[in-house]
């Protein structure tokens, strides 16, 4: 065909660069399927074979003449396609010896045949040595090889439209492909691992378990960890603060791995290492080398420098199921026995150890349990239906004189001095076997021979309506620990703490302005920040409770001094407890230091004592801060709430943010809530919701009549406070752009 031969003739080249292009598209689209439904070898022969013989197949019996330039581009598009330069330099062969064998078929060993071969030749040389990865190089190699056929062919013209329709139309497809090849690349990646820490997810996990199958037989170091009260870092700096731990932990997981190693996420703070272990032997010193990485340094963090506890326990075996489940029974085991340990294949643990805390149906509870009583100044104690101890708290290990480890596995008993009647056991289990609660006083003695009497209140664990264990309070009631409460630090020792404050606004539900702020004390030691919750029961376990919260208060006071400012209008809410309130002249010290920013009648100190005294004077004490606003915190928590609420007729009652996060799901918690705002009004008190994070749970509290709210739906707390009060929320606004 030629260009002079007439009208139809370049459009019948057209159309035979379209056919050619998509034969071509097709094969590789039928390799890709082939890949697919068999394996990767046998698609990477198809693409490299089915095209260069589909091509001479057409050049030999088709009755169409195949340019030499055709063979170019496929040469070109095998080298887009494969991404291995092994791979490539094959096809090039393939695809070399295609154009060869259809050129001496066609032109015999003419001139014309070995330009062809000469121009194949450079072109795979050029193709080994240059890296052709940018689109535009591929139209301009396209654009010189069909200049050539145009200069050197005596059919050139039909060479140049046949080539240049094959190659747009081929290099259009490899461009799509690319996209759509890198859309899957992406969604892999968004799927096999998490955005926030870049550790595999669970699915990831599964595809790598799978690829890992090859060394099934080789021996695998298994680590699980778990960050020590992470949930307590979260209350206490919010989320965003345990993000940056998150992210940070496993930037340091990720940097001990090899290639063929593994960090996975399986959700929350829980973490997995996995890596191949040449000797069993090495596992105690990697693993011990892991935990001085996650835990050797502070975390830097918005908050501050934040110092973590991580628990962990390890396995060596094959890749299965089983070894995941041992890695967390150890970890488990760690956690139980005092947190930031390490267990490893090593570490004996016995059936008593195991059982309770992994397969009795206790597990997950007494882990849950661990968590809510770490600070708990009573002892708790979890047992289970035969009368094993399962789970006991560190307030309980005090009081005993043993640790976790001599009391789990054990019964209650072991505490025993022997002395306690005989009808008195029987009549507690008389009582809890009926599935009713029991309360008494039980004479025990320590290991060094100290006797001490035990004031407990047991009561049963039901679950699916079947008793399953039994839960207990525990008060050392005897007459040498009601007298004996000497600090085992100096008082100096809260010198050695310095404290931030942050302020937490708190808005009016029914429009959404601010009505005041809670001072919120962030205290670090030595330059460390340290949880508010495991600062004050340090204190409280030292006798320090008193002037721990006296300097909390002096630092609000500096601070407010050094802002020199308060909103005008705008509450001030303090915490403080309230054996502090008795220390009436060294509080009013300190509130003089506020009144000179802020007038009397703007402060509301929030009394936050879990237990209620029976014999002290709530009405002498709230005579000694006339003008001054009462709250009563974290109702719902605290024991006696209702006794308290009753005796003191607080000014404002803040609803704590456990029965807050509940109203959503308990109607019969709502209308609860609802009669007891209406009581708070009938006296002239006030009603606040705590930790609302979500507008369902503001909504519903506004329908309950609460009266004001605070949370991070609304703000976080902040370093500062605005210069003026305002509405919070101006029309079209979200709360999650506020509290963003």
């Amino acid at each position: 065909m030629h260009w002079e031969s007439g009208a139809t003739s370049w459009p019948a080249d057209v159309i035979h660069g379209v056919l050619f292009a998509g034969l071509l598209v097709a094969l590789w689209e039928l390799a890709d399927l082939a890949a697919v439904k068999t394996t990767p070898l046998i698609a990477r022969i198809l693409m490299i074979v089915g095209a260069p013989l589909s091509l001479l197949t057409i050049a030999i019996w088709g009755g169409m003449d195949m340019p030499y330039g055709v063979y170019f581009v496929v040469m070109m598009a095998m080298w887009y396609l494969l991404a291995e330069k092994t791979w490539s330099l094959v096809a090039s062969g393939v695809v070399f010896g295609a154009m060869l064998l259809s050129a001496v078929g066609y032109h015999g060993w003419s001139p014309h045949t070995v330009m062809d071969v000469v121009v194949m030749t450079g072109a795979v040389a050029a193709l080994t040595v240059m890296p052709w990865r940018h689109p535009v190089l591929i139209y301009l190699a396209l654009l010189a090889v069909s200049l050539t056929s145009v200069i050197m062919n005596p059919n050139g013209m039909h060479d140049f439209i046949v080539t240049v329709t094959t190659g747009l139309l081929l290099a259009g497809y490899i461009t799509g492909r690319a996209r759509r090849e890198k859309v899957w690349a992406d969604d892999k990646e968004r799927a096999e691992h998490d955005a926030l820490t870049g550790a595999l997810t669970r699915h990831g996990w599964q595809r790598w378990r799978e690829r890992a199958q090859s060394h099934a037989d080789t021996d695998w170091l298994f680590v699980a960890f778990d960050i020590d009260d992470f949930k307590s870092i979260n209350d206490t700096w919010g989320h965003m603060v345990g993000d940056e731990i998150l992210s940070q932990f496993a930037a340091r997981l990720l940097r001990q791995c090899h290639p063929e190693d593994a960090v996975v996420r399986f959700g929350g703070d829980e973490f997995a290492w996995v890596s191949k272990l040449a000797h069993p032997e090495l596992a105690t010193k990697l693993t011990a080398t892991l935990h001085a990485e996650v835990t050797g340094r502070s975390y830097e963090t918005a908050a501050g420098l934040v110092q973590l506890g991580v628990s962990m326990g390890y396995v060596v075996g094959p890749l299965t199921d089983r070894l995941l489940e041992d890695a967390d029974v150890h970890l488990l085991y760690a956690k139980r026995h005092g947190k930031n340990y390490v267990v490893g294949a090593d570490t004996p643990i016995t059936d008593a150890d195991a059982e309770p805390i992994y397969r009795n149906e206790l597990g997950w509870l007494a882990d849950a349990a661990l968590n809510l009583w770490q600070y708990c100044q009573l002892g708790t104690v979890m047992t289970s239906v035969d009368g094993r101890i399962v789970a006991v708290n560190p307030a309980f290990e005090r009081m005993t004189g043993r640790s976790a480890d001599e009391l789990v596995g054990q019964s209650p008993a072991i505490n025993s001095a022997k002395t306690t009647p005989k009808a008195v056991y029987q009549q507690m289990w008389q009582q809890l076997t009926q599935g009713k609660p029991w309360q008494g006083r039980l004479e025990n003695q320590r290991p060094n021979g100290t006797l001490w009497w035990a004031c407990e209140e047991i009561m049963p664990i039901h679950l699916g309506g079947r008793l399953v264990g039994y839960w207990s309070l525990v008060e050392d009631c005897s007459e040498e620990q009601q007298t004996a409460q000497s600090p085992t630090v100096p008082s100096s020792w809260l010198e050695q703490f310095s404290y931030r404050v942050a302020f937490q606004p708190i808005v009016h539900l029914a429009d959404e302005h601010i009505i005041g702020y809670e001072a919120l004390i962030r205290p670090s030691f030595k330059g460390e920040m340290v949880s508010p919750l495991q600062f004050f029961s340090e204190c409280a376990q030292n006798a320090l409770s008193i002037e721990a919260d006296l300097a909390c208060l002096s630092a609000i006071a500096r601070r407010i001094q050094e802002m020199g400012f308060w909103p005008e209008g705008a509450q001030l809410f303090i915490n403080i407890q309230e054996a502090t309130l008795e220390q009436s002249e060294r509080v009013e010290l300190v509130l003089k230091q506020i009144m000179t920013v802020l007038p009397r009648s703007q402060i509301v100190l929030e009394v936050y004592e879990h237990a209620t005294s029976s014999d002290r004077d709530w009405a002498s004490v709230a005579k000694s801060y006339a003008g001054i606003a009462f709250a009563q915190d974290d109702f719902g928590v605290g024991e006696a709430d209702i006794v308290r609420m009753h005796q003191r007729r607080p000014a404002w009652l803040k609803f704590d943010r456990a029965l807050v996060s509940r109203l959503p799901v308990d109607a019969a918690l709502q209308d609860l809530i609802a009669m007891m705002v209406s009581w708070l009004h009938q006296r002239d008190s006030y009603a606040i919701g705590e930790g609302v994070e979500t507008r369902e749970q503001a909504l519903i509290l506004q329908h309950c009549g609460v009266d004001a709210a605070q949370g991070y739906l609304w703000g976080r707390p902040s370093w500062d406070v605005p210069q003026t009060v305002s509405r919070l929320m101006t029309a079209g606004e979200s709360p999650k752009d506020v509290a963003g």
